[in-house]
């Protein structure tokens, strides 16, 4: 506990909650750390100093945030070794159905020329306005990757039967 004239390193106060600091001589001016919990509004933060680095909110978890929107909440960069994003969207493996249908190069261009992004893949201004859903956008790029791929065999076949014709009109021409 803090002593009268507050020469002490540690405090504890009690308001409605809980909080501790740990300071040297004026609380808030002094503090290196600190742990606040709120029970009536089910929150709890730690800081240092001023700023707060970790806040829970009613289960939502902030980091560099105080008012944590979502489970995790980071306001700044992440850092990890790896990240796997679980899913209940297809995997756009039907492209390669029999039944798929493969809009022509064509309708795309038409697409590109009036919209200025691809079909199905959200608009720099939409993506500016509401973020980047990471597992929708890998799933979407998958799904064209694939649909690329059919377009690339087909103008290999297309090409292997124009190579044919030619050697054959070649053969018959005595070149």
């Amino acid at each position: 506990m803090r002593d009268a004239d507050g020469d002490d390193w540690y405090t504890a106060r009690l308001h409605d909650g809980i909080a501790v600091d740990a300071s040297f001589l004026t609380p808030a001016v002094n503090t290196k750390t600190w742990w606040e919990r709120d029970p009536h509004d089910n929150i709890q933060s730690w800081g240092t100093g001023s700023a707060t680095y970790l806040t829970i909110v009613a289960g939502n978890v902030g980091i560099g945030t105080t008012n944590p929107k979502a489970k995790l909440a980071v306001e700044g960069t992440i850092l990890a070794k790896e990240v796997k994003v679980k899913t209940d969207i297809s995997v756009p493996d039907y492209v390669f159905e029999p039944d798929y249908k493969l809009s022509t190069l064509a309708e795309i261009e038409a697409y590109v020329r009036q919209h200025k992004h691809l079909p199905e893949i959200p608009s720099a201004k939409d993506i500016e306005q509401d973020g980047l859903n990471l597992a929708e956008m890998n799933l979407l790029l998958l799904k064209k990757v694939e649909e690329l791929t059919l377009y690339i065999i087909d103008l290999n076949r297309t090409n292997e039967l124009q190579n044919k014709e030619i050697a054959e009109l070649k053969s018959a021409s005595g070149l």
